[in-house]
């Protein structure tokens, strides 16, 4: 009986730490820049693509810190569904906080706010597909939300996945991804009107 008490406590003490230490992931964004294509001897094509993903985390929060280094699956797709391929370890390039706008004069920002940003990136060297349905996906999931998250039911146990797909069009043309130019604010007023570029 002492030994299930031992091992109950155990059990506890790891899930009240994990708990503790998972709520922190505010976002992230991913994206691909073609480098070129590359025309074997057989009259395949590879594309050498550059896999650029920020993570943001709640730097605040006392939570967990960023994966370093974050496992990114690569998956090819068709039309009968997706098969892994490879998994890449990306380890972080540059991390820093960042900026808080300070613009509005109206915005106080509490103490305890802060975004901090990590990313990470990576070349990766792939097949040309061709047919119309195909292509591949590069995907990263890590586990928890920020607590204070009001539209989902239970943050701190929710997971996120980001992940963007490059078809076989993009990859014959040499195509990139689209980028954000700016970052949205980190605060926001209720009842404050905002305007935000989103191109």
């Amino acid at each position: 009986m002492k030994i299930f008490y031992s091992l109950l406590s155990v059990v506890c003490i790891l899930f009240l730490s994990t708990e503790i230490k998972a709520a922190h992931i505010v976002g992230g964004d991913v994206t691909y820049q073609c480098l070129g294509l590359d025309t074997l001897a057989n009259g395949d094509e590879n594309i050498n693509l550059q896999l650029n993903f920020n993570m943001y985390r709640d730097s605040q929060s006392g939570g967990a810190q960023f994966d370093n280094p974050a496992q990114i699956g690569v998956y090819r797709y068709d039309a009968t569904g997706y098969y892994y391929v490879t998994q890449r370890n990306a380890v972080i390039s540059t991390q820093a906080d960042v900026q808080l706008d300070t613009d509005n004069p109206c915005v106080i920002y509490p103490p305890n706010v802060g975004v901090q940003r990590a990313y990470y990136g990576f070349e990766i060297e792939l097949p040309v597909l061709k047919g119309d349905d195909e292509g591949y996906a590069f995907v990263y999931q890590r586990c928890c939300r920020n607590g204070s998250i009001t539209n989902l039911v239970s943050p701190a146990d929710t997971g996120a996945a980001f992940s963007i797909e490059i078809t076989s069009l993009a990859m014959s043309i040499c195509n990139n991804s689209p980028r954000f130019r700016n970052f949205p604010p980190v605060v926001i007023c209720s009842d404050v009107r905002l305007e935000f570029d989103h191109s």
